[in-house]
């Protein structure tokens, strides 16, 4: 494995300013401390690679956005973050397999939908669709709130055909998906009963967010593994990465070529690490 020169370094002064200036939040507290002392013991990049549950796991992964702040480069370089968009969705485009002209027309309509922005046509569509209907308290007005509510019913614990036990919002989402694209949610439920070792969480239950992390990692880590062969210092992720800016662009490349491998397609987006902003390169 390739040295990491441990590129990073951290204020903790200014970490534990920011965290005593907030309440309520020991996660969070937990989160960061655990983040600040990583920097600290971390000196190979090879040891930021940790699997668990076929997903990337590490105190590095867990630094929460706050006190982002107080990580800064040794030599003051701009750090870059790289990430799928719209992850989730784009993993379960994987699950085609274009048997009939019916599956194949479907598979169009959902890389459409990924080649736009995804959770945003979701909520127009489900939206203009839902607006004279018993699901009109129920739709959102945020695309964050679309994303995060679809994402939540993915990672529900309690996933059983097509019934998820989640918000009135996430449900009624999941529920028109699902009916947007039921080739999908067919082969979706073939991938749970053929694998369920696969999509099995920590508390025994079916979740389809834990067999997704299996093709975040089919995606990421020959990324990862390419970067680190090219000695090209990188902060890991679950479905992205961070690197200083002179590496952002070849690292973008590799994730879009490890994206067509694996899914077939698929949008990678670079931001500012601090105030994440978007950058083109």
């Amino acid at each position: 494995m390739a040295k990491n020169e441990l590129e990073v370094i951290v204020d903790e002064k200014r970490a534990l300013e920011i965290l005593h200036s907030k309440s309520g939040n020991a996660s969070e507290t937990i989160r960061a401390i655990h983040s600040i002392r990583a920097f600290h013991l971390v000196e190979q990049l090879g040891q930021n690679l940790r699997i668990a549950k076929h997903r990337f796991f590490g105190d590095f992964v867990n630094i929460p956005s706050s006190i982002k702040s107080a990580f800064i480069h040794k030599d003051g370089k701009e750090f870059i973050s790289l990430d799928i968009k719209a992850c989730h969705p784009t993993l379960l485009h994987c699950l085609y397999e274009g048997e009939t002209e019916i599956e194949r027309e479907e598979a169009k309509k959902h890389a459409k939908w990924l080649a736009v922005d995804f959770y945003r046509k979701l909520l127009q569509v489900f939206s203009r669709t839902m607006h004279n209907t018993n699901y009109r308290p129920f739709i959102p007005t945020e695309r964050s709130v679309v994303k995060d509510q679809f994402i939540k019913a993915l990672n529900s614990e309690e996933f059983k055909s097509e019934k998820l036990r989640v918000s009135k919002i996430g449900g009624a989402l999941w529920d028109f998906y699902r009916r947007q694209f039921p080739e999908q949610f067919k082969r979706l439920r073939k991938a749970i009963e053929s694998n369920k070792d696969l999509y099995v969480a920590n508390s025994g239950k079916i979740c389809v967010g834990v067999g997704l992390m299996a093709l975040e990692l089919k995606v990421m880590l020959p990324v990862y593994l390419e970067l680190i062969k090219r000695g090209l210092w990188f902060i890991p992720a679950h479905d992205g990465l961070t690197v200083e800016k002179a590496g952002a662009a070849i690292a973008k490349k590799l994730t879009e070529e490890s994206l067509g491998k694996v899914v077939g397609q698929g949008v990678v987006t670079l931001e500012t690490w601090l105030d994440k902003k978007p950058i083109t390169l």
